[in-house]
């Protein structure tokens, strides 16, 4: 029986392991990896037989739609070896946004000052995302 993948894409890490999470308990698939890319689209990858899959990839869908975090879903089925393994090797190493981030993080964590805020709380660290990733800036409001 040959395997197929399912692909589902979203934007936010925490809703993306809640669609890991329901999509491994519903169907009878694996995960293969999950991608982060420009810090917060995240894609989840799953195998299995193709109507596993198929069925996993509608519940993914579905919780990342109620959530408005849907960007978008693919079923392969069958795929070349080629294509699987490159489904099975992205990791967030390979991204962007990502590496940009830790390296930032790990700049604000060698400083002396503390730090209680989350990275994106910090207003200095976005707006050095958002020039690396010559992406629209960001604005945070703060509200104490």
């Amino acid at each position: 029986m040959n395997e197929s993948i399912g692909l589902v894409e979203t934007i936010g890490l925490a809703i993306s392991i809640y669609i890991a999470d329901a999509m491994l308990k519903a169907s009878n698939v694996h995960l293969v990896n999950q991608t982060t890319v420009d810090v917060a689209l995240v894609t989840v990858v799953v195998r299995g037989d193709v109507s596993s899959v198929q069925a996993a990839v509608e519940i993914g869908e579905e919780i990342a739609k109620r959530a408005n975090s849907f960007v978008s879903s693919k079923v392969i089925a069958n795929p070349d070896t080629s294509t699987a393994k490159l489904a099975s090797e992205i990791t967030k190493s390979n991204t962007v946004g990502t590496h940009i981030l830790s390296q930032n993080i790990k700049q604000t964590s060698s400083s002396k000052e503390k730090n209680t805020q989350t990275p994106l709380a910090n207003p200095k660290l976005v707006e050095s995302i958002d020039e690396k990733l010559d992406s629209p800036p960001i604005h945070i409001n703060k509200s104490e």
